[in-house]
């Protein structure tokens, strides 16, 4: 054996225990051999054996793993485009849809409203619910619904029955009292009257009867007195010739001259007479005449005065208790009516849903309201409606961003119940005139789907109702003109009202339903080039992809201009520097983290003007990006890159950040673990 062999082999056996070994190598000692000889001659223990062979190999694993962890550290096995997805531009369509979520309602309810009046008086409860039927049941027309209290009424009704027998006995005794006075009022204008047209015929008499008669006899008398005078005179003239030739005597001629004197005298007397007629009695009989007819005018009106005060004095009092006894028979009758409300029943076939208030819902009304037996209504007050399920709709609240794109129907007036009603009135018979008259709002409620004509329909909406099978079509039918009351968690959030119509008759459908709506907005196109939302980053308004080159396999990033754009696609404009076909990277944040493309370009500041000698600093520039804005496009929100994100920072192994400078790969590397550099376009592998 080798001295090498053998002094390993004699190292090995002093390394033993000589306890363990002394028993054993005595009993193996041979006369003649010495011990020493025995420890050259024995077998060394091989050192490769399997577990020191399988120690080895784990610990150059665990060296080779922390140097491709350290490699990996240190970035010289990064691919940055190992982990890129790609897709073609193509052409396509864009649909701009909102999304939101309602609740069913029929498009037509009959709504159960409490009708009984309240007492007034600063208290608007009319009463209280005595029984109603359950919600949602399902009720035929006359069916009873519900029962208010009516008991109160009907003492009062009681009570009102006597206060309208005593004002209807008060009202009796003014109408006699109104026609006794009438009946004297007539009798006494009819004297009154009847006084004046005598003074009036009085009058007349005396002027053209009375005084005209004795004018005359007078003028008669003068006439005969003048004929007698002129008579006389001749007489008188022939006595005085006959005197002369002595044929009649003296005495003769001075009874014919006293005749004459008598004759003239008589004469001046109907003279005088005829000028006592016209001077004195004529004007004092014309003033005695018209006096007593102006007295008798003057009592005409004093008496119609007092027949027309005494009348409306009779008439007020006629109609203040008519007005009294009205009043209260108006009130009996109103608590009739009220008794009779207290009994509802079921107008049509439908299904029973309680009302409930939007703000009662959310707790932020001044009343709440519950329907519920002893629970108090107030008058007016919205109990329950029977909803037309054959013709539903959904009730959205669509954001105020949304709302200016919404659009409902256009609908223009018909006039048809106004010239239905109208058509009534014209017929010749009195009953179709005063049906037309108290039916007339009946008649246009029954046909207000007649009044108003659909110009333009409402913008397309899908509306899908959870475990139905399919979407159901519909349209926008109405969008609110101001914002709807919100609850207090979200005071500063403006909705608005939307209704969306079902146009299809769908069975099973029941209102308060949930409802998803989509809502096809204005504004889609059609054939246009389109990519996918998440494939386009924006920069201070500008908007670029990355493209991967298929002949050189580099990854080039491309300016955009975009259009619209939904949840899933944006508009490509031709303007743009991306073509037809091209592949564009899908998920293209961490390939522009690495080339720091998401990092945002400052604008250049001039330069400060030298102070006290000193030169001025140089403006502070970032590198820039792609192309500026396109003009018309408004700029999106700055990225969010995330925590621990910051421009500069390049995910390494496990996908941490390393920390700033150690991203280079460290010098002295072999050309295949050199990073490209991030500018360029590696190939892909």
């Amino acid at each position: 054996m080798p001295p090498a062999e053998s002094g390993s082999s004699s190292a090995w056996l002093r390394r033993r225990p000589r306890e363990k070994h002394a028993p054993t190598l005595a009993a193996a000692v041979t006369p003649g051999e010495s011990p020493d000889d025995l420890a050259l001659t024995t077998r060394p223990r091989r050192w490769w054996k399997p577990t020191t062979l399988l120690g080895a190999v784990v610990i150059l694993g665990l060296l080779a793993g922390a140097g491709v962890l350290v490699a990996s550290w240190f970035g010289a096995f990064d691919n940055p485009y190992r982990d890129l997805e790609f897709c073609r531009a193509e052409r396509g369509d864009i649909i701009l849809t909102a999304v939101q979520w309602g609740e069913l309602e029929s498009a037509r309810n009959t709504e159960i409203v409490c009708k009984v009046r309240s007492s007034g008086r600063g208290n608007n409860i009319a009463t209280t619910i005595k029984w109603v039927i359950p919600d949602g049941s399902q009720v035929r027309k006359g069916d009873l619904i519900c029962l208010l209290d009516d008991s109160a009424l009907k003492e009062q009704y009681k009570d009102q029955e006597i206060v309208v027998a005593e004002k209807h006995a008060l009202l009796v005794q003014a109408e006699k009292d109104r026609e006794i006075v009438l009946s004297q009022n007539k009798s006494d204008l009819e004297n009154a009257e009847n006084n004046v047209r005598l003074a009036e015929i009085d009058l007349k008499k005396f002027l053209e009867g009375d005084i005209e008669q004795k004018r005359k006899d007078v003028l008669g008398r003068i006439s005969i007195a003048e004929s007698e005078l002129a008579q006389w005179r001749d007489r008188f003239s022939w006595t005085v010739r006959m005197v002369k030739l002595g044929y009649v005597s003296v005495s003769q001629a001075q009874a014919d001259e006293a005749r004459l004197r008598s004759a003239q005298i008589n004469l001046e007397k109907l003279l005088e007479e005829k000028r006592v007629l016209d001077e004195y009695e004529y004007r004092r009989g014309l003033i005695d005449y018209q006096n007593k007819l102006a007295q008798a005018r003057a009592a005409l009106a004093v008496v119609r005065t007092q027949a027309e005060a005494k009348a409306a004095q009779a008439e007020a009092t006629y109609k203040s208790r008519l007005s009294i006894y009205e009043q209260e028979l108006r009130k009996l009758e109103e608590l009739a009516e009220d008794i009779r409300n207290c009994t509802i029943f079921a107008p049509n076939d439908g299904l029973v849903i309680y009302y409930v208030p939007e703000t009662s819902r959310w707790g932020i009304g001044s009343q709440q309201v519950l329907i519920q037996e002893n629970e108090p209504v107030r008058e007016g007050q919205r109990l329950m409606r029977i909803p037309d399920l054959r013709r539903m709709q959904v009730r959205v609240k669509v954001h105020e961003s949304l709302v200016g794109r919404m659009r409902g129907d256009v609908v223009r007036r018909t006039g048809f119940g106004d010239r239905y009603v109208a058509a009534l009135a014209a017929l010749p018979s009195d009953w179709s005139k005063v049906t037309a008259l108290i039916l007339a709002p009946r008649l246009r409620e029954e046909f207000a789907e007649a009044e108003e004509e659909i110009v333009r329909p409402g913008l397309r909406a899908q509306i899908r109702i959870p475990d139905y099978p399919r979407p159901i079509q519909g349209h926008v039918r109405l969008v609110a003109a101001v914002a709807s009351s919100t609850d207090f968690m979200s005071s500063d959030v403006k909705v608005y009202q939307t209704i969306v119509s079902v146009d299809e008759e769908v069975s099973n459908l029941r209102p308060g339903m949930s409802a998803e709506v989509t809502i096809y907005l204005d504004g889609e196109r059609e054939d246009v080039l389109r990519l996918p939302i998440h494939a386009v980053l924006e920069v201070n308004g500008k908007k670029f992809c990355y493209v991967r080159n298929e002949q050189t396999g580099d990854i080039e990033k491309r300016g955009l201009r975009t259009g619209i754009s939904n949840n899933r696609w944006v508009e490509i404009l031709p303007e743009s520097e991306l073509k037809e076909g091209e592949l564009v990277v899908l998920n293209p944040r961490s390939l522009a983290e690495r080339r720091r493309d998401l990092v945002e370009q400052e604008e250049r500041r001039p330069a400060r003007p030298a102070t006290n000698g000193k030169p001025a600093a140089p403006p502070l520039t970032k590198p820039e990006t792609s192309q500026g804005p396109v003009a018309g496009e408004v700029p999106a929100e700055k990225p969010n890159l995330g925590a621990g994100s910051a421009p500069g920072r390049k995910p390494g192994f496990g996908g941490k950040y390393r920390k700033p400078g150690l991203g280079g790969s460290p010098p002295g590397l072999p050309p295949e673990f050199v990073k490209p550099p991030t500018g360029g376009g590696a190939p892909v592998p």
